[in-house]
């Protein structure tokens, strides 16, 4: 199938883009990657008045580190964030799970930008930046707000954006260099979206939990935080039982839905098992066994 027909714009800067944007309102759309707008398009599941492409607006594409934080643009790419020495050394837990996203095609067009505000519960990017308490840049006329990850997801492809707002960065919390990191997840063929999955991010002094980060995907109408799975390991000297203990937790806090892929049953299982070998995975890197 063809898209409906759609009146099309590129601008050049962040300011003209907005003002479109306050133009056309809830009638505009804005293609960044156009790895999930415009198969919707084709499935006329989405038919936009207007189409605003953002490509040209190179101000958007960019990894900076700050003081205890990374910072990254909304048009950097899958596959520029999968092989970028700064995110792999500031940020591995995003730099694996680039990898784990669709196959190179897509990782070349795709942003991280796009990614998060599709808000997808099964995608790798919005998961991590949920399990890591990242933050969210949306720029309006009205100026710029910075939203938290669990105050911007609210539904199923459902996010705080407002009509006339835009992402245009999106900026994580630099771990430890010794911080451990694992991304495992399920899926029907490699690279494909997520039945369930589960990423963590981990800090350990000797044997004992200093501080874990834990998402969810596929799992829920959102990505999840399991945080009473967290609270239960922070602290405590890491063993298979504590694992399995806060992989339990983790499965409860899920909600998922039965379909042709998997039951509720099946997902919180999965769920339960995916943590558990992400929270091995992510102690035995963090206490030098291997694999960073």
């Amino acid at each position: 199938m063809k898209p409906a027909p759609f009146e099309y714009f590129s601008p050049v800067t962040l300011e003209k883009a907005i003002a479109l944007l306050e133009e056309y309102g809830v009638e505009a759309k804005l293609l960044a990657g156009g790895q999930s707008l415009i198969p919707l398009m084709n499935m006329r599941l989405a038919a936009p008045e207007y189409i605003i492409d953002i490509n040209k607006i190179s101000e958007l594409d960019y990894i900076r580190e700050g003081e205890n934080h990374l910072e990254i643009g909304a048009l950097t790419r899958h596959q520029t964030i999968c092989s970028s020495d700064l995110v792999r050394k500031r940020c591995a837990l995003l730099s694996e799970a680039a990898k784990h996203i669709a196959h190179r095609q897509v990782r070349h067009r795709g942003t991280i930008g796009g990614s998060v505000a599709h808000a997808d519960p099964a995608s790798e990017f919005p998961t991590v930046v949920t399990a890591l308490d990242g933050e969210i840049k949306l720029v309006s006329p009205e100026g710029e707000r910075w939203v938290k990850a669990e105050e911007f997801f609210f539904g199923y492809l459902m996010t705080t954006i407002e009509p006339v707002e835009m992402l245009t960065s999106i900026r994580l919390p630099i771990p430890p260099v010794d911080s451990g990191f694992s991304v495992q997840e399920i899926a029907r063929k490699e690279n494909y979206f997520a039945i369930a999955g589960a990423v963590c991010s981990l800090v350990v002094d000797g044997d004992k939990i200093i501080k874990v980060d834990l998402g969810l995907m596929g799992v829920g109408p959102i990505p999840l935080k399991p945080r009473q799975a967290e609270e239960l390991l922070a602290g405590k000297v890491f063993s298979d039982t504590v694992a399995e203990e806060a992989a339990t937790l983790a499965s409860e806090a899920t909600e998922p839905e039965s379909d042709l892929h998997g039951s509720e049953v099946y997902r919180r299982e999965m769920t339960k098992v995916l943590t558990k070998r992400a929270l091995r995975e992510a102690f035995r890197k963090a206490t030098g066994g291997g694999g960073r």
